[in-house]
């Protein structure tokens, strides 16, 4: 895909990206904007060579959120929910090379992981 983009395009799509990813906005639409033909879309497949790459795409991960599924087992359960996003938060402001961040887990969730195991 990369190959395909000119310069310009591809510097604009490296910024929209840092952007999404860095200040956690979960869709940015354009009208009017191609930056591929659209006989191409599907005819090369990016996936990340090194695990650097994976910052440019963590953003997109489908998630079975709690808050909007009524299956999950966590929804209306607030304080779950506060405390996924805060750890959802961590885990999506990490960037390959920094140090792993320390996540200091409740006595209650150190509990859960002793039964679970």
């Amino acid at each position: 895909m990369r190959a395909k983009l000119s310069g310009k395009k591809w510097m604009f799509l490296e910024v929209l990206s840092k952007i999404v990813v860095e200040n956690s906005i979960e869709r940015i639409e354009l009208k009017n904007l191609f930056l591929y033909k659209e006989n191409n879309v599907n005819s090369t497949i990016w996936f990340p060579h090194h695990v650097s790459e994976l910052d440019l795409c963590a953003h997109v991960v489908v998630k079975y959120e709690p808050t909007e599924d009524p299956k999950h087992p966590g929804f209306g359960d607030k304080k779950y929910i506060e405390r996924r996003s805060e750890l959802n938060k961590i885990a999506n402001s990490y960037r390959f090379g920094e140090p792993i961040p320390l996540i200091e887990y409740t006595e209650e969730e150190n509990n859960t992981w002793k039964i679970a195991y």
